[in-house]
């Protein structure tokens, strides 16, 4: 691997939700991971856990696009202007103000749990009415864990989709026909 893909493969943030209950962390390839503080999970309403976890998603990837700027910036030989990446080509603005405009939806398997994102930048979390009192933890975990996997495996589909409109880089056409459901 060169210099750019090894400082990727060890990129990781970390961050607390607001109150300082819930911990997560996003590695690469952006997958992320959350946990609770010590009997902190039972201390939730449902609303109140849905706007922590969007909170704390938005700190997390506002946070792992920061640093993979930062990378881009650093190999590129560019400097990073308060967070701000200078691009090489009108066609790399595009594809960069097209990405920050997608949005991903997602539903866990149990239907506990809700996500809606925009550009991983903003999250919208609904956990359905009842769902702290009759999940357990770590079955709440992996709901919400396996959510955010499929959010995550959406997000790159898109993104290679886009990334093949903007720079054609070779997808079948069959496979962005079946992607778009023509």
């Amino acid at each position: 691997m060169g210099e750019f893909a090894d400082r990727l493969s060890v990129l990781s943030v970390r961050a607390e939700s607001p109150d300082g209950q819930i911990v997560g962390s996003v590695e690469s390839p952006p997958q992320a991971n959350i946990s609770f503080r010590d009997r902190a999970y039972r201390q939730y309403s449902d609303g109140d856990l849905g706007h922590q976890l969007g909170q704390l998603a938005a700190v997390l990837f506002v946070r792992y696009r920061r640093e993979y700027d930062e990378i881009l910036s650093a190999y590129r030989d560019l400097p990073a202007e308060a967070g701000d990446v200078r691009y090489e080509s009108l066609q790399e603005a595009t594809f960069r103000e097209r990405q920050a405009a997608l949005v991903v939806r997602g539903r866990s398997a149990r239907g506990r749990l809700e996500v809606s994102t925009r550009a991983l930048l903003r999250w919208d979390v609904t956990v359905t009415e009842g769902t702290v009192s009759s999940l357990s933890e770590s079955e709440f975990l992996a709901e919400a864990n396996s959510l955010v996997a499929e959010v995550l495996r959406d997000w790159r589909n898109q993104t290679a989709l886009l990334t093949n409109e903007i720079y054609d880089i070779g997808v079948p056409k069959w496979l962005t026909d079946a992607r778009l459901g023509r």
